[in-house]
Order: C-alpha cells, then sequence, then structure tokens
C-alpha cells in the first residue's frame, strides 16, 4: 500500500499547491490517511465500519475518521483534495457520492479517482 500511495502522490504532487485539507473517501486501514498526514496535510477520512474507524483514529497523530458514509454525513468543511483510491468501484450510487464531493471541494481543489482493473475489459464490466 505505501508502494502504491507513492506512486499515487508522485503523479498528483503537481496538482497539491498550496492544498492542506485533504479528505479520503473509503480509507481502507488509513495508511493512505497516515501519509498525507506526515506530509503536513490536515486529515479527514470516512468510513462506514466502526471497527476500521476506531483503528484509524488510533493511528493518526492529528487527523481523524468519521464514521458513515460520505452521500450520508452533514459535513461543514471544505477539502483542497478528496481521495477515493480503490473504493468507487464498490458504491451502490457513485453519481450521489461525487455530488456530495462537488460541494465539499474548495475552488482550486481536486478530486484522485483511482479505480483498479478498469483497463481490463472482463473485470470493468
Amino acid at each position: 500500500m505505501k508502494k502504491l500511495w507513492r506512486s499515487h502522490y508522485a503523479y498528483c504532487k503537481p496538482f497539491f499547491q498550496q492544498s492542506k485539507n485533504f479528505l479520503e473517501i473509503g480509507p481502507g486501514t488509513g495508511i493512505t490517511l497516515q501519509m498525507f498526514e506526515k506530509e503536513s496535510f490536515n486529515v479527514t477520512g470516512i468510513k462506514p465500519n466502526e471497527i476500521f474507524v476506531k483503528y484509524i483514529n488510533q493511528k493518526l497523530e492529528n487527523g481523524f475518521c468519521k464514521l458513515g458514509f460520505v452521500e450520508d454525513i452533514s459535513i461543514n468543511e471544505k477539502y483542497d483534495v478528496i481521495w477515493l483510491s480503490h473504493c468507487f468501484e464498490h458504491m451502490v450510487r457513485p453519481d450521489l457520492v461525487l455530488t456530495q464531493c462537488k460541494h465539499l471541494l474548495t475552488k482550486n481543489g481536486f478530486i484522485f479517482i483511482a479505480v483498479p482493473d478498469c483497463e481490463n475489459i472482463k473485470h470493468f464490466k
């Protein structure tokens, strides 16, 4: 996971500019949140699994992970980077997730989406 993060981070780094507020939707075990926190980002995660949320929150120094689904949670904050890595393909209503992301994104922010096997037609279908 750290190698994958390094690759994604290197690819996106030119877009970060003054980015500091980071939201990850579907953070898995929280590795990406931890790595971005080490890069001085203010990190927040959203995960619908209470066990993983507790685990992630124990690993983060200043950031935190919220329990729930992004399309259902009321969030007043805006984010410079919204990160969805290997979770978008599991969403029942990705349209609602993207609509929520649009409202949570700062004016010059960006959304990163990584979908595994999207080039493999068999898996993509």
